[in-house]
């Protein structure tokens, strides 16, 4: 299955992971263990080898194993290692650098969320796929965020690998990794490639992508979906959103760069916009979100109700111009149509024209999308 694929994680990779001392030791334990069953004492070992008479003894007479060792074997027997991409993998690196962590020393790996139906999702998600399982708990001030526990030191190892950064990624600056970025340089065809990308944009949506809403709840809506992260260590972290804007334009998603500095909490707010209602049914059908069921059929709902308010106006105008030119007055096709006159009066005098009144074509088809 991967026989073509370039793996992302290899036991040298995993290794890395520990303290200099711990590879060290690794390397001493793999000199020792090539003279098992070769009829060389402990001694002979230990002279050929510059290791310690009583590591030499463990290793190849009690069969001890260095910890990282251990940790490789545990990760074949599960099939971490060789670890190649796929959209699991690159889902669940969306989702922890979203509202995720890596432990510095590697001990857990936390997901965060508001909804605990979405952790207890990722949860079964992380067993089925990864044979992993954490514990989901309760988490701020007002108990108000649930919070997966994932305390296998060896899978925290593998995603730091794969991509996650470690600590508190307020502080740092990190990039999407590179075999998400261009997955066919790891030997993915074009649609690998594109489920990979897809799964790791969603993966990000669930956690930092605001829905669609009406602005309190009346019939003016802001037309724009907004993914957004905090950083102390602006503008370094700007090179992660243009990343993700080229995935986005791979999805033929156009968005919008934007920042500001947040007095309050002492660090920038940068971020993307996914403006105009197109480009918000692109968002929504094509990309969307995984885990997040509530907040992509409130998006969905909310952006229906718009798009069919923006064509029964255009409807309304196209309407209302040809009854001026047939000769009726403007406050008699307000009382038809239930329009303000002045409404009309900008639309056929000055040219003021209903908001994507030139682009009716492209709304209705987009707008089709919603009854398949």
């Amino acid at each position: 299955m991967h026989s073509k694929k370039k793996p992302i994680v290899q036991e040298e990779n995993l290794i890395k992971t520990y303290s200099k001392k711990q590879q060290k030791i690794v390397k001493k334990y793999l000199n020792v263990i090539k003279y098992k069953g070769k009829g060389f004492s402990c001694s002979q070992v230990s002279s050929l080898t510059h290791a310690k008479i009583n590591n030499v003894h463990r290793w190849l007479c009690k069969n001890a194993r260095p910890y990282p060792i251990r940790t490789i074997e545990k990760c074949k027997v599960l099939n971490w290692l060789p670890l190649y991409p796929s959209p699991e993998l690159a889902r669940l690196i969306g989702l922890n650098m979203g509202d995720g962590s890596i432990q510095t020393c590697f001990g857990h790996t936390f997901f965060c969320s508001k909804s605990k139906d979405i952790m207890d999702d990722l949860n079964d998600f992380l067993f089925q796929h990864f044979g992993v399982i954490g514990s989901v708990t309760e988490a701020g001030l007002m108990k108000s965020e649930h919070l997966l526990q994932i305390g296998d030191t060896a899978f925290t190892r593998l995603l730091h690998n794969a991509g996650c950064p470690k600590g508190e990624k307020v502080n740092q600056s990190f990039k999407t990794p590179a075999w998400i970025m261009n997955p066919q340089s790891y030997g993915c065809n074009d649609k690998e490639s594109r489920e990979i990308q897809l799964a790791f944009l969603q993966g990000l949506n669930d956690s930092e992508t605001t829905k669609f809403s009406l602005r309190n709840n009346s019939k003016m809506a802001l037309e724009e979906i907004k993914f957004e992260i905090y950083t102390h260590v602006f503008p370094r972290q700007l090179k992660f959103i243009e990343q993700l804007q080229k995935l986005f334009i791979n999805f033929s998603i156009k968005s919008v760069i934007y920042y500001d500095w947040r007095k309050d909490k002492q660090s920038w707010r940068i971020g993307l916009r996914i403006k105009e209602l197109p480009n918000v049914i692109r968002f929504l059908f094509d990309v969307g979100f995984f885990f997040n069921k509530d907040r992509m059929n409130v998006s969905l709902n909310n952006c229906h109700e718009v798009c069919n308010r923006r064509s029964k106006n255009i409807e309304k105008c196209i309407i209302a111009m040809k009854m001026i030119d047939n000769g009726l007055s403007y406050g008699k096709v307000s009382q038809i149509l239930k329009i303000p006159a002045s409404t009309i009066f900008g639309w056929k005098s000055v040219g003021k024209r209903p908001l994507y009144f030139g682009r009716k074509e492209e709304l209705q088809e987009l707008f089709k999308r919603f009854n398949v």
